[in-house]
């Protein structure tokens, strides 16, 4: 899966990775808004930046369902 997220702050000649805590908190609206109130974790580790991308990754459970989610992040 890949997921584009964009930050209001972003400046049209934004270079590298969104910080972290950006990065996380989009990630964390983005599974919320597809899969409603979850239970888990979610990360999107500065050690995981590479170009201007960062990795995020989340383990969530939706009901009895876990699900294994990773995405990539960059400003654009």
């Amino acid at each position: 899966m890949l997921l584009l997220i964009t930050t209001a702050s972003a400046v049209a000649a934004a270079t590298g990775p969104p910080s972290p805590a950006s990065a996380s908190r989009a990630f964390g609206s983005w599974l919320h808004d597809h899969y409603g109130n979850v239970q888990g974790y979610r990360t999107c580790p500065r050690a995981q930046s590479f170009g201007n991308e960062i990795s995020c990754l989340a383990e969530v459970r939706v009901g009895k369902t876990w699900h294994l989610i990773s995405a990539d992040a960059r400003l654009s």
